[in-house]
Formats: structure tokens, C-alpha cells, sequence
């Protein structure tokens, strides 16, 4: 008898992006970054992003919004 198990497993893709291509010295930049899980499991990420020498981080809190597929929550972003 042949059975099937399932495969789990999360599947990620993040993109990260900013409202500027170029910026002058002084002007503020504000980056975006999506994570998406499109896999059927969650899983715990750690993303590092490393911004150019001289560039001053202002920290501000994650902004988390979920996406339901069906009845239960699939991707987050």
C-alpha cells in the first residue's frame, strides 16, 4: 500500500524596499520591508538588513498585518 505524507514546510520570500533611489545628506528614508510565508507551516525568521556606514537608524515599532486564506491565518506581511 502506498501512502502520501505531507510535506510542510514554509516557503519565504521578503523584499525590501525604500521611497528613495538616491538620497542627499539630511533626507529621511523610510524602508519597507514584506515577509511572506506561502508555505503551510510558520516559521521563526530573523532578518537582517544592513544599512550604509554613515546613515543614522531611527528605530520604529514593526507594523504586523495578517492575511486569512480560508480559516486560518497563511501569510503575514
Amino acid at each position: 500500500m502506498y501512502r502520501e505524507f505531507p510535506n510542510f514546510c514554509p516557503k519565504l520570500a521578503a523584499n525590501i524596499s525604500t521611497d528613495h533611489k538616491e538620497a542627499l545628506a539630511g533626507e529621511t528614508l523610510t524602508y519597507t520591508v514584506l515577509l511572506n510565508n506561502f508555505g503551510n507551516i510558520t516559521s521563526e525568521v530573523i532578518l537582517q538588513n544592513f544599512i550604509p556606514a554613515g546613515t543614522l537608524y531611527i528605530p520604529q515599532p514593526p507594523v504586523e498585518r495578517s492575511i486569512v486564506c480560508g480559516s486560518q491565518p497563511c501569510c503575514r506581511s
